[in-house]
C-alpha cells in the first residue's frame, strides 16, 4: 500500500455505510449475537444445537470458562447496548472476549452472505447482472462512476482512477472491496486479473481489523465455513488499544496527508475521532459527509464548526449522489 497522489481525500467509513446493505448497527449486532448464542448454548436440552460457535469452541477446547462467558453475554447484552461496551466491562475474562468477538465474526459473515453484494458471482454470468442492478445506485458504485467519468473505456482504466483516494473503515466486513471488484470488473469490464491490482493499490485500511481477504484466501466474501477461533483474533474493538504500530502508522500518514476527509456513516464516538484527530487537532482539514443521527455528539460538534465543513442530514448513498462530484471538484455544495 502506498499513499495517495494527487489530490488527497480520504473517506472514512462507518458502520452506517454498510448499515446501506443490510448489516446490523451496535445494537443489531449484538442482538444478533445475542440470537447466536442462544440457539448454541441454550442449556436444560440433552443435545446442545450444533453450530459455528460451539465447534469453533470445540476446535480450541470448549471449557467450564467459555459456558460462563456464553451466559455472560445471553444474559449481560440488553437493548441499547453495544458489544464493544460488553466486553470492556468483562475486560478481566478472557473467555468471554474470545467468544464474543467469535460471535462477531459470525454475525458479520452472516451479514455479507444476506446482502446484496453476496449475489455477486465470479463466474456465474446472470448472477452478476442482476446483482450490478440492485447495487448500482449503492454509495460506492456512485463514487466509482464520478471517478471514472463518462468518457473512459476499459483500456484507459487503471490504478490512477483513485490517485489522490484514500479509505479508513471502521468496520470487519468487506462490502467496499466487494462492490469495487464487481464493479470494475461486470459494469466496466475490466480482466479480473487488473481489477485486483487496482483493488490493492487502493490506500485502504481497516482500523480495529477486518474478516480477511475477501479475494484471496480462507475467508472470501461471505464464507459460511470459516475458523471463527483465527478470524476473531484478527478483530479489536474501540476499547482496545492498536498494538499494530504499523496500522496506526498508516492512519496518521493517511491523516497528517489529507486535504479533505468525508465521514460516510460515521458515528463520531469520542474514541474513534481521537484515532483519527490525536487531541482534537484537527489541522485546518476540510471535512464532508454525513450527519444523521450525529448531532448529540460532542464530537461531530467540533466537526461540524470547523472552517470549510460541509455535512449534510443523509445516508451515504444520497451523499455521494447529491454532493459527491463538488467533493472531488474542489468545489462547495451549501
Amino acid at each position: 500500500m502506498t499513499l495517495p497522489r494527487g489530490r488527497n481525500i480520504v473517506f472514512v467509513v462507518g458502520a452506517g455505510a454498510s448499515s446501506d446493505f443490510g448489516f446490523p448497527l451496535g445494537d443489531g449486532l449484538a442482538l444478533g449475537i445475542r440470537n447466536k448464542i442462544d440457539l448454541e448454548f441454550r442449556e436444560g436440552s440433552e443435545e446442545p444445537t450444533s453450530g459455528p460457535l460451539r465447534s469453533a469452541l470445540d476446535a480450541v477446547g470448549l471449557n467450564d470458562d467459555h459456558l460462563e462467558a456464553a451466559r455472560a453475554l445471553r444474559t449481560g447484552l440488553g437493548p441499547g447496548d453495544s458489544i464493544d461496551r460488553f466486553l470492556f466491562r468483562r475486560r478481566n475474562k478472557p473467555a468471554v472476549r474470545e467468544l464474543g468477538m467469535m460471535a462477531v465474526a459470525e454475525v458479520i459473515l452472516e451479514a455479507e452472505r444476506t446482502s446484496p453484494l453476496s449475489n455477486f458471482d465470479r463466474q456465474q454470468f446472470e448472477r452478476n447482472v442482476n446483482a450490478l442492478r440492485v447495487n448500482e445506485n449503492s454509495w460506492p458504485a456512485v463514487l466509482l462512476n464520478l471517478l471514472i467519468g463518462d468518457e473512459r473505456g476499459p483500456d484507459e482504466i487503471d490504478e490512477s482512477v483513485f490517485d489522490g483516494i484514500s479509505f479508513l473503515i471502521f468496520n470487519y466486513d468487506r462490502c467496499v472491496e466487494q462492490l469495487l471488484f464487481h464493479f470494475l470488473r461486470w459494469r466496466h469490464g475490466l480482466p479480473e486479473r487488473l481489477v485486483l491490482e487496482i483493488i490493492r493499490a487502493i490506500p485502504m485500511l481497516h482500523i480495529y481489523g477486518v474478516l480477511g481477504d475477501a479475494f484471496d484466501g480462507p475467508v472470501p466474501f461471505g464464507a459460511s465455513s470459516v475458523e471463527l477461533a483465527s478470524v476473531a483474533k484478527q478483530l479489536q474493538t474501540y476499547h482496545e488499544e492498536i498494538t499494530d504500530r504499523h496500522r496506526q502508522g498508516w492512519v496518521s500518514a493517511m491523516m497528517a496527508r489529507a486535504e479533505k476527509v468525508c465521514f460516510l456513516g460515521f458515528g463520531f464516538h469520542p474514541t474513534n475521532f481521537e484515532r483519527l484527530f490525536p487531541g482534537n487537532e484537527l489541522h485546518a482539514k476540510q471535512l464532508w459527509g454525513t450527519a444523521m443521527h450525529c448531532e448529540g455528539s460532542p464530537s461531530f460538534q467540533l466537526a461540524k464548526a470547523s472552517e470549510g465543513s460541509q455535512f449534510a442530514n443523509c445516508n451515504p448513498t444520497a451523499f455521494i449522489r447529491d454532493h459527491g462530484e463538488a467533493l472531488l471538484n474542489g468545489e462547495w455544495f451549501d
